[in-house]
């Protein structure tokens, strides 16, 4: 099977957990990240409905509450963000056009004063 790179963003307290367990581990983070999502797409809680994350950076992040009653952190992945700003729902390839949009609109006011 084939490797496929992602990037992902997180909390910087779950960095910190995540660097600390590798090093505990006597890990690289790159060995252990792709370890830790097998264990919790394995577990019984993999197979639950899941809920539509808020956008990243959100009040609600996913990485913010993503911790399981006992093992490794849950990581929660998604393929549509519900919008902090607007409510929408937004696919995951969307998202950086999606909040650009709304970058320009809080620019707008800002340049009309100029």
């Amino acid at each position: 099977m084939g490797e496929v790179s992602t990037r992902i963003w997180l909390d910087e307290g779950l960095w910190d957990e995540i660097r600390s367990r590798a090093i505990a581990d006597g890990v690289t983070v790159r060995e252990l990240l792709p370890r830790l999502v097998a264990q919790a797409l394995s577990g019984p809680s993999a197979r639950a409905e899941p809920q539509v994350p808020t956008a990243p950076g959100g009040a609600g992040s996913p990485a913010a509450g993503a911790v399981a009653e006992s093992g490794p952190p849950v990581l929660v992945l998604s393929d549509v963000y519900r919008c902090d700003v607007c409510g929408a729902q937004v696919k995951l390839g969307g998202m950086t056009i999606h909040m650009g949009k709304h970058a320009k609109e809080r620019q707008a006011p800002e340049t009309e004063r100029s």
